[in-house]
């Protein structure tokens, strides 16, 4: 993320695709073991060949530090070959990726970001995937493929292969000199039959012109050699398709320049020159500068046979163009030297516009902002082939260069500023050698790569597992990529490999080496420009919640955002209520969050709804009405830290006097709905905590699942709830704290405890009379309040917010049994001697409990109630009649009590008499 500056870029970067590959082994062998049975002659002949080989690339490595049978500067075959194996390429208008593989190229589109694959080619493996091309036609409909011995593939859109054109091969084993340099599609208008051409130039400088086409597949055009005016191989190629221009970079030597500090040094001192291309014969046309001259005269025989692969081996004095991108309106040219040098050419004169050498460029090697080199090198490549600079080069815009540099340091540099780096004060740190594209859609894409070595075990080598206990005295030879080895150590290695080859004698057997398992991780990254807005959005959706405050910070953004999102991914306590909820802004949002989340454990649960209680006192309804301006959550008076309680509390007093409710505007309305909410779920909770046994049971039992329905219910639901569970404790509760709600219905909800249930269990919550001359005829229940009534309580403030009560919160009682609406009144003595007796009825006609129905009877006449001793008789007789001498067991108290006295009194003696007789 960049810096906030005018010139500088604010980026976002985002992995499209990753591939994770199978382990490689890395086995260095010196012959095939499969050969080492076979004839004495067919042995010699295979060591003859080998050792001329070998001779002959001992002396290419001594002299020019390259292995390769290749007449290209050493530098050039670092360059390229520590590149990464897989390639890719973007199509013109940015809509289509191509990403080459080893075995298949997978074709992406920008509809879903390049995250699908929405084609596959199948390609060959390539012993040197580096220099392989890839290319796509103007009009997209043809992909074209070179590999390292020449051949090119070209697939359609869909990914199936249209058609394959050979090239002549190597001469040489590992002769990379039919490589494809440049492989380019241009527009073909003369013929319909003919969709595009398909030029191809090879180091060498060797041009082949096809014409191509999806239905007719291909056919050769014409062929050029550029040889004759660039004798040191053709390095790179860009097609200019508004000037039908090409644009080759060649090897030159350094002493031809006339001068290597000179902004009017010709473009083609430096390895550039530019060919028209024509509608006839010769189809290519030079165009000259002072510096062409120079080159036509270091083309004759003897620069001809310098130039030859065999006699080409040094690379001293040598540079030219690595690779070159046209900017996005064409009018200019960058270009990256072997010699590590970045110039800028304008197009199509190809004057010099600006250079910069390797020491004028920024440095990035700071060890703390780069990866090491030796866990993460090519598998192909030794330390000769290491290379540090830049990799690669594309444009981001107009003024702006995108630089990849081989450490995994990628910039977006100001071509105006000396190379300053617009995405910030570090560069953005990829892996090593990643490849770019230019820049489309605000952004451009990355393909990088991790690896990591490990040795492999004895056990875990192939089809050695059963002989680990032989390998104990066999001689491991390390296999380190770091050691450079010198010319006699590798005859000496050579030369014993050789001998064990004829004899087979363990005495001449190389020691055996340590093998490597090479893991390579691919990845598809996009870096992207973006709006604060934007980035800010996406660095608080991923959680990164530093740099989204940096962000807010710099663009004056909304860093409620980010308190926000960490407040609900956190647990509610008091350190995420202060952490995060005091440090939003937003007065309502945390309003709401208060009464909406319901903590999991107590202590928060009641700081929760404290805090958002302090956030809606008078003070802040006062003052935002009065239009203030942003306001802090809580505000406190500075005087208020030195006033007395008592005269603290009478400003608040008055405070609260002079809130005129009619005036309130939305906010403040809004403001003292959530206070009444805050205030209703404190009280429940306070009552829970009753409920639960104390504030200590409350910390061990508290359940937040029950708590979230009790803190909304109708607490004369909950009431009657906790009446027929038989809690008892619970329902003293409710009426102690409660009574104004459910004391008007007492009878009616004792009159849903179940009866089964013994009347004793809940004798405590049973009606009494007053026993003094000066009590009432019903002893009043002793209720108690949690707190004054508040301010936002006062049936003007309900009145202006709307709070207003929904009907009778005791309707449903009635509804479900309306017997009970006879106890709906004021308790008097008749109306609980009425209860008493009506309940003592219902419960032997429901439960056949004769015993329960006593009991409660009983407890009513020890609280004074008056008019129960009749049916206290009743049910003594009956409670006889059935549990003592069974006269009767399904005898019912209405039965008994219809009967006449005779009958009573014959029931009483039917056993007796039995007996007697």
């Amino acid at each position: 993320m960049a810096a906030a500056m005018d010139d500088q870029i604010l980026y976002d970067v985002f992995i499209r695709s990753e591939w994770n590959l199978e382990g490689e082994l890395l086995n260095k062998t010196g012959f095939d073991i499969g050969q080492l049975r076979g004839s004495l002659p067919k042995k010699f002949l295979t060591v003859a060949q080998n050792s001329f080989w070998w001779l002959l690339r001992g002396a290419q490595y001594a002299i020019s530090g390259s292995n390769q049978i290749l007449g290209l500067p050493a530098q050039l075959y670092r360059i390229i070959s520590s590149s990464l194996s897989w390639q890719f390429a973007l199509s013109s208008d940015g809509k289509l990726l191509a990403i080459l593989q080893d075995s298949f190229i997978e074709i992406r589109s920008f509809v879903d970001e390049f995250e699908s694959v929405v084609a596959k080619c199948t390609v060959d493996k390539d012993s040197h995937p580096q220099w392989r091309k890839l290319a796509w036609s103007q009009d997209c409909s043809m992909l074209a493929c070179s590999y390292s011995f020449g051949d090119i593939v070209v697939f359609d859109l869909a990914g199936e292969l249209l058609f394959t054109i050979p090239q002549t091969i190597g001469a040489l084993p590992s002769d990379l000199s039919d490589c494809i340099s440049g492989l380019v599609f241009i527009d073909h208008k003369h013929s319909s039959q003919w969709s595009a051409e398909l030029v191809v130039i090879n180091y060498c400088g060797e041009l082949k012109n096809y014409l191509v086409s999806p239905t007719h597949g291909y056919q050769e055009n014409h062929s050029f050699s550029f040889s004759s005016i660039l004798p040191n191989q053709v390095c790179s190629v860009v097609y200019h398709p508004q000037h039908k221009l090409l644009i080759l970079g060649s090897v030159v030597h350094q002493s031809n320049r006339t001068s290597t500090d000179n902004p009017s040094c010709p473009a083609s001192q430096y390895g550039l020159t530019a060919w028209r291309i024509l509608s006839g014969y010769p189809h290519y046309h030079l165009i000259e500068d002072e510096g062409t001259k120079l080159l036509r005269t270091g083309s004759g025989i003897l620069n001809r046979i310098r130039s030859l692969p065999l006699v080409n081996v040094s690379s001293e004095g040598l540079d030219g163009v690595a690779q070159m991108s046209l900017s996005p309106d064409g009018t200019k040219l960058a270009a990256l030297h072997m010699s590590g040098t970045l110039s800028l050419w304008h197009v199509p004169s190809l004057r010099q516009k600006t250079m910069w050498s390797v020491d004028e460029q920024p440095s990035f090697k700071n060890p703390d902002e780069q990866v090491k080199f030796a866990s993460t090198k090519p598998p192909d490549s030794n330390k000769e082939l290491s290379f540090h600079g830049l990799m690669a080069v594309n444009w981001w815009a107009e003024e702006a260069l995108i630089l990849s540099h081989s450490t995994g340091a990628l910039t977006v540099s100001s071509t105006e500023q000396s190379l300053h780096n617009l995405l910030g004060h570090r560069p953005e740190m990829c892996e090593p050698w990643s490849r770019i594209t230019a820049a489309h859609s605000k952004g451009f894409l990355i393909l990088e790569t991790s690896r990591s070595k490990h040795a492999l075990n004895a056990g875990e080598d192939e089809g050695d597992s059963d002989k680990n206990g032989e390998k104990e005295d066999v001689e491991l030879e390390s296999d380190d990529d770091d050691d450079e080895p010198t010319l006699m150590s590798r005859s000496k290695r050579f030369a014993k490999q050789v001998m064990f080859f004829l004899t087979e004698s363990e005495r001449f057997q190389p020691p055996m080496k340590v093998r490597k398992v090479l893991h390579c991780t691919y990845r598809l990254v996009c870096l992207r420009s973006t709006t604060p807005e934007e980035l800010y959005a996406r660095k608080i959706e991923h959680e990164e919640y530093g740099e989204a405050l940096v962000l807010a910070q710099t663009y004056g953004l909304d860093s409620d955002l980010v308190y926000q999102k960490q407040w609900r991914k956190s647990h509610v306590s008091v350190a995420s209520i202060h952490d995060y909820l005091s440090k939003v802004k937003n007065r309502l949002w945390v309003l709401n969050e208060c009464v909406d989340r319901v903590p999991e454990n107590y202590e928060a649960a009641k700081q929760l709804l404290q805090y958002g209680l302090h956030g809606t006192d008078a003070k802040v309804v006062k003052s935002v009405g009065s239009e203030q301006g942003p306001l802090p959550f809580i505000i406190k008076s500075k005087s208020d830290e030195f006033n007395e309680e008592e005269e603290r509390k009478k400003k608040i007093k008055e405070l609260e006097d002079s809130l005129e409710f009619a005036s309130f505007n939305l906010e403040q309305r809004d403001i003292c709905m959530y206070r009444l909410k805050l205030l209703q779920y404190l009280d429940r909770l306070s009552t829970y905590e009753a409920i639960l046994g104390g504030v200590h049971m409350a910390h061990e039992e508290y359940c937040h699942i029950f708590f979230e329905r009790f803190r909304e219910i109708n607490i004369m639901q909950a009431a009657v709830e906790y009446a027929r569970d038989g809690n008892c404790d619970a329902l003293d509760a409710i009426f102690t704290y409660h009574g104004k709600e459910t004391l008007p219905h007492r009878l009616a909800i004792l009159s849903n405890f179940d009866e089964t249930i013994p009347p004793s269990e809940y004798q405590a919550l049973l009606p009494e009379a007053g026993f003094s001359a000066g009590d009432p005829d019903i002893l009043e229940w002793d209720e108690k309040c949690w707190r004054c009534a508040d301010w936002a309580e006062k049936a003007e403030c309900k009145k202006v917010v709307g709070w207003e009560d929904c009907g009778d919160p005791a309707e449903f009682i009635y509804e479900e049994n309306p017997d009970l609406q006879q106890y709906r009144c004021k308790l008097t003595s008749a109306v609980v001697t009425k209860w008493y007796r009506n309940r003592a009825c219902e419960m032997e006609s429901l439960s056949k409990q004769i015993d329960n129905s006593l009991e409660l009877i009983k407890l009513g006449m020890e609280r004074g109630i008056k008019g129960l001793e009749d049916l206290h008789d009743d049910l003594v007789t009956l409670e006889a009649l059935v549990y003592d001498s069974c006269a009767d067991v399904y005898l019912s108290l209405k039965a008994f009590q219809s009967m006449t006295e005779l009958e009573k009194l014959r029931m009483l003696l039917r056993k007796v008499s039995g007996r007697l007789e």
